[in-house]
């Protein structure tokens, strides 16, 4: 006599895989966007009510990157990478993003650390 077995339904959580090409794509988006001085003020103040420092705090507060993706980076980072439009897979984007490097993207970063200057 075989029993079958009862399988429990099992969560597919969808691993966001960010490639180097990918995330050097995503830095440029937000370096286009922030050609717009008045999206750097935007943003500098936005963080200063939720008293973030750059980058690091940013992209790890819910809140914040609810606001921040709200608009036309957004709109590009869905379109550009297929994910959904949610605040986590932002999230997730700009973490795995964080964890790669070239020198695309150590020199993409150094220009949009420009834009923001030394002080939030």
């Amino acid at each position: 006599m075989s029993q079958e077995k009862e399988q429990e339904p099992q969560e597919t959580k969808e691993e966001l895989k960010v490639t180097v090409e990918d995330a050097e794509a995503g830095l440029n988006i937000l370096l286009n966007q922030f050609a717009d001085p008045s999206r750097v003020k935007a943003f500098k103040e936005k963080a200063q009510e939720f008293s973030l420092a750059f980058e690091e705090d940013w992209t790890q507060n819910t809140l914040f990157m609810k606001w921040a993706t709200a608009g036309d980076i957004g709109v590009e980072l869905i379109e550009r990478f297929k994910y959904k439009n949610e605040v986590t897979q932002h999230m997730a984007f700009f973490a795995a993003v964080k964890g790669l490097t070239s020198p695309a993207l150590t020199e993409t970063r150094k220009n949009i650390r420009k834009l923001f200057g030394d002080e939030y």
